[in-house]
């Protein structure tokens, strides 16, 4: 890595024993590659009920560089993401999923974007996850006809600025955070760089994103998020 990047890398958990030190490791392996920029990696463990917390905790012991956060109770992806967003510093921001599907090496093909683009991945392969299924179409299909927002997958790893999440306040609790981010940042005219993402397959522990409770928290927040958007449009409007 020969590109001066400075890196937040965001990693959050729920019961994800069987995965989170891997990710944690590919994390520091990142950061030790990233000789041109700074790396900072935070952990957030949603209020989990295995060993996840305890693996967290032993790494934070053995590298001082990793700072960790913790929900006292699990509180759902939305808010999972919206507090790790919130504790980013550095210029570019990526949220990554414990369960490591996710390849973290991939961040070293992302080239300095401008403040006027993100970059985000996508994944190909249909999930085996119904729920999950129904969840990545019915966002792709809601973000197009209702806001003209057209991205492959709005519901996989992206990479923001920071100032882009420092320019925008997100209502959002459900798993629809990410398209409320996207499609207020694109409203500002800030577009994507897509790039394709393999989507690794689960070594242990169950999806969560993909659960009937996700499913069902996402849909009762659509109408909030017509409005919210709705109301960001006129913002823009009147400005």
């Amino acid at each position: 890595m020969n590109k001066k990047l400075d890196w937040s890398l965001l990693i959050f958990a729920y019961n994800e024993e069987g995965s989170i030190g891997k990710v944690i490791e590919k994390a520091i392996q990142f950061s030790q590659k990233n000789l041109h920029g700074k790396t900072e990696i935070i952990v957030l463990d949603d209020g989990s009920e295995d060993t996840t917390k305890e693996i967290i905790l032993s790494y934070v012991a053995r590298y001082p560089q990793i700072k960790a956060h913790f929900h006292e109770q699990n509180k759902g992806i939305g808010m999972a993401l919206k507090t790790v967003y919130s504790f980013a510093q550095n210029e570019y921001v990526c949220a990554i999923p414990a369960d490591n599907q996710f390849d973290i090496d991939l961040l070293y093909n992302v080239e300095p974007f401008g403040d006027n683009q993100f970059h985000s991945f996508y994944r190909k392969q249909p999930y085996t996850n119904p729920f999950r299924n129904f969840l990545n179409q019915f966002n792709r299909v809601f973000n197009r006809i209702l806001f003209g927002i057209q991205l492959k997958d709005v519901n996989w790893v992206k990479v923001y600025k920071l100032q882009q999440l420092n320019s925008i306040s997100t209502e959002l609790n459900s798993s629809l955070i990410e398209s409320e981010i996207c499609v207020k940042i694109m409203l500002k005219g800030i577009r994507a760089i897509e790039s394709f993402s393999p989507y690794l397959p689960r070594e242990s522990g169950v999806s969560k994103g993909g659960s009937f409770r996700t499913v069902k928290k996402a849909i009762s927040e659509i109408y909030i998020l017509y409005s919210v958007v709705k109301k960001s449009k006129r913002a823009q409007k009147n400005a």
